[in-house]
């Protein structure tokens, strides 16, 4: 069996390869695909946002708003004379403050995270 043509023992001096151009890349096709997605082939609806949800953050404020005036009227009450349930209730009610505080931070934390997500996606 011999071999007749045989590309690699001929030596050329042309150095062009018979290449078939690179087809397009997957990344390509997916960024047109969401692209398309995003264009509006869904007719958008507006979503009313429920009126619970969008006062949240106002709520947790006034909580946190009560919770120091009760502060500053605990404090208040010992200057006058020794209370004891409110002296009492004073680590509870600081520690519900501290812990809602350490929640609004976290929320709003993963919310702008979320958002930022969203963001680099549709850009």
């Amino acid at each position: 069996m011999q071999i007749v043509n045989d590309r690699f023992s001929q030596k050329s001096s042309n150095t062009e390869h018979d290449r078939t151009p690179p087809e397009q890349s997957a990344g390509g096709t997916d960024v047109s695909f969401f692209t398309s997605l995003f264009e509006g082939s869904h007719p958008i609806s507006t979503i009313s946002a429920k009126p619970e949800v969008s006062l949240l953050l106002t709520e947790a404020s006034k909580h946190l708003s009560n919770s120091r005036d009760g502060f500053a009227k605990i404090i208040r009450s010992t200057k006058k004379g020794i209370d004891v349930e409110a002296i009492g209730n004073y680590p509870r009610e600081l520690h519900n403050a501290q812990l809602t505080t350490q929640l609004m931070v976290k929320c709003l934390a993963k919310t702008t995270q979320c958002i930022d997500k969203i963001s680099n996606m549709q850009s």
